[in-house]
């Protein structure tokens, strides 16, 4: 028998006690968590995982089995002390060890003899080295060898897991500690892999995780294209399950997870049909559907080239904690999570990453190049042709943009937004629609008394300055921004500047007549052209701009993002290019993999396939109800798996949030996670039933497959329904028994 100490009584670390204990150990579990190991002191499991109570308790009856909030009376006299505290996802993505270093440095400091220390929560590689380093650093009288011992437990299996395990993996820079590990596990009779370093071993659990994200990443696109083709998703990945190369675990379609995201005032630009608006990215999530195509402008980092690409999912993840705000020379600013990716010179990089050695990309021309060309000579021929020819101009320019130059005076007299219709005219009308704007509320002036000229505007819409920002870009042009306040003034005032002798020269059709020949003048009076300062141009369509700063706030409430295959990219607020979203699961690999100076383009694939799939529900009842205002939607099932309690991740809280925020009124049952569900949907109706859930339900939505929910009496479910609608997220009903019955049916791959 061994004396073992636990470190965290959560989910690994008590699952681990419990069934340590029950091969014979001498276990104590200590958690700074007072009121959680006070639960425990009176054989209350704070999780539900099935079997776990009777582990506990009998093993704690037996005296093998005990909790305690003391390092100072776990670890002395211990031959091993076991690691298994939470390491939640950190700022830019990676795992964030501060409970294991905190873990690590109370060990040391309690120690009074040699000692095995094992890493068993899930870290990534060198996490070993810097818990050795806290070890010695903390205590130089007793020696610690540190090994990983991954754990691969599944909620609602762990004690099969633990006790039937499919491999056993241990690393260690010590081959004796190794071995010593192995012992413990030596009454289970399972294969055991004893790595020669302990990275290799944690190397094992980060990539499994990935396989495994792969897998369902690369099922899930199979069920999108099955979709299309009329294909049943659920018998394709069958058949694929049969071949013994592949075997059919996680090959189950459906639903995936969220990522990092901007704030919701975001704005993009966006397409359908022939219609083209400026839309918030809040706006996008609600209007986005499958049915309709919808494409955002997107920028191409192989090319530098800006046009139009499709969005294949618009997200929304509720997220409580920092937002940074990204602020870059000539006065471009977005609010995201910190762990929200950009493309820079040196490759995508993370919000929270982001320094001033680092430059990104605005989005300069949506237009031809001839097109835009053609404009630019057409105003510099007017400055300098003869005055007959130029009136000749003059006049036909009118008669195709007097109306345009109208609604541009019409939005500086009432600052409001630029109208939709404005993105698909042709360069002469945004022209005309600028100089409109100008002649109401823009103006020139010398920049220290000349001859360099500077074009100025100011709004105290955000949406306007965004606007115009933009539109301006469409002409070639990069405009500089500063946010500021008068004297007198409450509100915010956006001021545009246009610097530079060929950008000014380029619109010089914004000013009156009579102020365009001491513009050209003063330009030709320079003895070198200036050129504006601020960012570096790059090609037609792209102009560098160096990141300034990365402020944080607190924030609680919605973020949105867009997935746009193949560039991943699109172009937000004032221009500046952002790249897509990266979801969780993978994401700490791709970050360590980047912090190796290697960019991972599989595990970003996995990341960009798997992204968003949970959102699907979202367009499947959007499409059968007709809207989500007001209709009453029912969720069979809250916690991420069945046989478990454990809401972390799980699809239910992001499909509840977005339909809450799409006005309709949420119902849920889960047999065993509507507790914790209480605190994280306050919200939310919750039945006592099934069949309470479904009484007067316009749709059920089934988010986990718990084998409850396979034998209901599917007849008094629809008799019950005020619309018998059902969107299978686990594809657990036959399409055509559920159609024969009567129920609109709506599964994953499988329509």
């Amino acid at each position: 028998m061994s004396r073992v100490a636990v470190i965290g009584a959560g989910y690994v670390g008590l699952t681990t006690a419990a069934c340590l204990a029950d091969l014979g150990n001498d276990v104590i579990v200590v958690d700074i968590n007072r009121e959680k190991i006070n639960q425990l002191l009176h054989n209350h499991v704070p999780f539900f995982e099935p079997g776990l109570i009777e582990l506990v308790e009998r093993n704690t009856k037996a005296g093998r089995l005990n909790f305690t909030t003391s390092y100072r009376e776990a670890v002395p006299g211990a031959e091993y002390a076991i690691i298994a505290v939470s390491t939640p996802e950190g700022e830019g993505g990676e795992a964030d060890l501060s409970f294991v270093e905190a873990a690590a440095g109370s060990i040391a400091d309690a120690m009074d003899g040699p000692l095995v220390v094992v890493n068993k929560s899930t870290v990534p590689p060198l996490t070993g080295d810097m818990v050795s380093k806290v070890l010695r650093n903390r205590n130089q009288k007793h020696t610690a060898e540190v090994v990983s011992n991954p754990e691969f437990l599944r909620e609602g299996s762990a004690i099969q897991d633990f006790m039937h395990p499919d491999r056993i993996v241990i690393g260690s820079h010590d081959r004796a500690a190794g071995e010593k590990v192995a012992k413990l596990y030596e009454p289970l009779n399972a294969p055991i892999l004893i790595t020669p370093n302990i990275y290799t071993a944690e190397m094992v659990k980060y990539a499994s995780n990935a396989f495994l994200a792969a897998r369902i990443s690369f099922i899930n696109e199979i069920a999108r294209i099955s979709e299309r083709v009329g294909a049943d998703a659920k018998l394709v990945a069958e058949g694929m399950g049969m071949d013994k190369r592949i075997g059919p675990s996680y090959l189950d379609v459906g639903l995936g997870y969220g990522g990092s995201c901007l704030v919701g005032e975001e704005t993009v630009l966006v397409r359908r049909g022939d219609r083209v608006s400026l839309t918030a990215l809040a706006q996008v999530f609600t209007e986005f559907s499958s049915i309709e195509e919808t494409e955002v402008l997107a920028w191409q980092p192989e090319t530098g080239s800006v046009g139009f690409a499709r969005a294949s999912a618009a997200t929304m993840r509720p997220f409580a904690g920092e937002i940074f705000e990204v602020r870059t020379q000539m006065g471009r600013r977005v609010l995201c999570t910190p762990d929200h990716p950009f493309v820079t010179r040196d490759g995508v990089k993370l919000a929270s990453e982001l320094g001033p050695e680092d430059c990104l990309p605005i989005a300069i021309s949506s237009q031809s190049g001839a097109e835009l060309a053609r404009s630019q000579e057409l105003v510099r021929s007017g400055a300098h042709m003869s005055a007959g020819a130029a009136t000749e101009v003059a006049v036909r320019t009118e008669l195709s943009s007097g109306l345009w130059r109208g609604v541009g005076m019409h939005v500086a007299a009432e600052q409001v937004p630029l109208p939709d219709l404005t993105w698909t005219q042709p360069v002469e009308h945004k022209r005309a629609l600028l100089a409109g704007y100008w002649q109401g509320d823009g103006s020139w002036s010398y920049i220290r008394g000349g001859p360099s000229v500077i074009l100025e505007c100011g709004t105290t819409s955000r949406e306007l300055a965004d606007g115009l920002l933009r539109l301006l870009a469409d002409l070639g042009v990069v405009a500089s921004m500063r946010v500021g306040r008068t004297t007198k003034s409450t509100r915010d005032t956006y001021w545009l500047r246009i610097s530079g002798a060929d950008q000014v020269e380029n619109l010089l059709d914004l000013l009156r007549e009579s102020e365009r020949k001491a513009i050209t003048e003063s330009i030709d009076r320079q003895k070198k052209r200036t050129a504006p300062t601020g960012y570096r141009r790059e090609g037609a369509n792209t102009a560098w701009v160096r990141v300034v700063g990365v402020e944080r706030r607190p924030f609680a409430g919605a973020v949105y993002s867009l997935e746009v295959p193949g560039v991943h990219t699109f172009v937000t607020t004032g221009g500046l290019v952002t790249h897509n979203c990266f979801p969780k699961d993978v994401k700490a690999l791709s970050a360590l993999a980047e912090r190796f100076d290697y960019h991972p383009e599989l595990l970003h694939a996995v990341m960009d396939i798997n992204r968003d799939q949970r959102m699907l529900v979202i367009d499947k009842l959007r499409e059968c109800l007709e809207g989500l205002n007001d209709r009453i939607v029912g969720l069979l099932g809250l916690a991420f798996k069945p046989n478990t309690d454990d809401l972390r991740e799980a699809p239910s809280i992001d499909i509840a949030r977005v339909l809450l925020a799409a006005g309709a009124q949420v119902r849920a049952f889960d047999p065993a996670a509507m507790e914790g569900a209480r605190v994280k949907l306050p919200e939310v109706e919750y039945t006592r039933d099934s069949y309470d859930l479904a009484a007067g339900a316009d749709a059920l939505v089934v988010v986990t497959e718990w084998n409850e929910f396979r034998r209901l009496d599917l007849g008094r479910v629809k008799a019950s329904m005020r619309r018998p609608v059902i969107v299978d997220g686990r594809n657990i009903y036959d399409p055509q028994v559920m159609r024969d019955l009567g129920f609109t049916y709506r599964g994953i791959g499988r329509d």
